[in-house]
């Protein structure tokens, strides 16, 4: 197309109108520009002083919460409740109680808190720990109330079986089912306790075991079939450990040989049948599985 109808679609009115848009659009853009950078910073600076705040107030919130459960007396144990002792005194159980939780504590991440709080007192942990703490227990349980913010510990004390007696060392001690030595004892005569006179040179000491622990279970089941028998047993022989080997005498009746090796439950019937020849036989010899021995 020649330049001359070009120029000819175009009046000086169209030029300076646009002109004139193009210079608002400029300005426009220019003041805008200039506005997004003179607002720029503040942005910047409202948001950061918001996030600090916030930052704050969630510290402080979580500093709150801390004391609040941890420190505070709104979640700490207002009472403890000791039940079943027979010769346990509170006292002392409480002092158990907290060498225990320190123990436990020693190597948690609650080390830092007292052992009173409700929520995150390691209570069933820490009593656990009592019978180590206590040879007098043998067992116990707890439970707490949150809302009276009490403790209440279940004692179960060790009882005794038998009499276990050193007779080198004059020393006689109480003895659990399960074979500890729990605690000194009086010499005893008679059907009352049973007593189990050990002439051996070993020494026991309050926390051993009296034997090997299946010997123990043996042993206890040495003292039922007896009892089974309803005889009047007068004390046990305990002389040489080498050969696994126990003597009882009665009362009124024969000498019984028994062998720590394995349980006599399999002789009941056999020895109820023989019991009425007891005042004829001068002892009975069980150190054989399935065998009886005796002597006229």
């Amino acid at each position: 197309m020649p330049p001359e109808l070009v120029s000819s679609w175009f009046s000086v009115d169209d030029y300076f109108n646009i002109s004139l848009a193009n210079l608002s659009s400029l300005l426009l853009l220019i003041i805008m520009k200039s506005y997004s950078i003179q607002n720029k910073p503040k942005k910047k600076t409202f948001k950061r002083i918001k996030f600090y705040l916030v930052l704050i107030i969630a510290y402080l919130l979580l500093i709150f919460l801390i004391w609040l459960f941890f420190f505070s007396p709104v979640f700490r144990i207002k009472q403890i409740e000791f039940q079943g002792m027979e010769y346990l005194g509170e006292n002392d159980l409480l002092a158990n109680l907290r060498q225990a939780s320190f123990e436990i504590s020693g190597r948690s991440l609650f080390r830092i808190f007292p052992f009173e709080n409700t929520i995150f007192w390691q209570a069933k942990e820490i009593v656990k720990l009592l019978p180590q703490e206590n040879i007098l227990i043998a067992e116990v349980s707890s439970s707490i109330n949150y809302f009276q913010r009490s403790l209440r510990v279940n004692i179960q004390e060790r009882k005794g079986e038998v009499v276990w007696c050193q007779l080198n060392y004059h020393h006689c001690f109480w003895v659990d089912k399960t074979g500890v030595v729990f605690r000194e004892a009086p010499f005893t005569e008679g059907s009352l306790f049973v007593r189990v006179d050990d002439s051996t040179d070993r020494t026991l000491v309050i926390g051993s075991l009296i034997l090997e622990k299946e010997q123990v279970e043996n042993f206890f089941a040495i003292k039922n079939l007896l009892s089974d028998l309803d005889v009047s047993l007068y004390n046990f022989n305990f002389s040489k450990p080498e050969n696994q080997e126990i003597e009882a005498i009665l009362s009124d009746g024969p000498k019984f040989y028994f062998s720590l090796r394995f349980k006599p439950n399999e002789f009941l019937r056999p020895l109820l049948e023989l019991k009425k020849d007891f005042s004829k036989i001068d002892y009975i010899d069980l150190r054989v599985e399935n065998r009886i021995y005796y002597k006229p």
